[in-house]
């Protein structure tokens, strides 16, 4: 009996006890120019604060200033300073269909990697950008 009182009041006493924590909003980014379908795949932070991209496109994309086309609907990635500012956007060297990317990642040295399939070439792809 005392163990569910001791429940019930901390049930209604928990929304007064606990306050959320207000997220500061530091920087965003979107689309600014161009005409395009755009997907995001992947993201990862390296170890000097950049941010890293991935994901597929087809048209012209404009991001941060910086802009990339593809010729079909193809896998890109992108670097972003700790700012949230775009240093560089490309488009991977695939074209003659509709590419995926199914993972993404970095190491220590910045480097990306990036794997998915090529319709084009009906094949596997693993890209390496730094």
């Amino acid at each position: 009996m005392i163990k569910k009182l001791f429940i019930s009041i901390m049930i209604v006493s928990l929304p007064g006890i606990i306050k959320a924590q207000t997220p500061t909003w530091l920087w965003g980014e979107a689309e600014t120019a161009g005409s395009c379908y755009m997907q995001g795949t992947g993201i990862w932070a390296g170890p000097s604060d950049s941010g890293y991209i991935d994901g597929r496109f087809g048209g012209t994309m404009t991001l941060g200033g910086v802009s990339a086309t593809a010729s079909g609907t193809e896998v890109f990635s992108g670097k972003m300073g700790p700012d949230g500012g775009f240093k560089w956007i490309t488009p991977h060297p695939y074209s003659g269909g509709n590419d995926y990317c199914y993972g993404f990642g970095g190491d220590q040295s910045e480097n990306t990697y990036a794997i998915g399939l090529t319709q084009g070439s009906n094949g596997l792809f693993v890209d390496k950008y730094n």
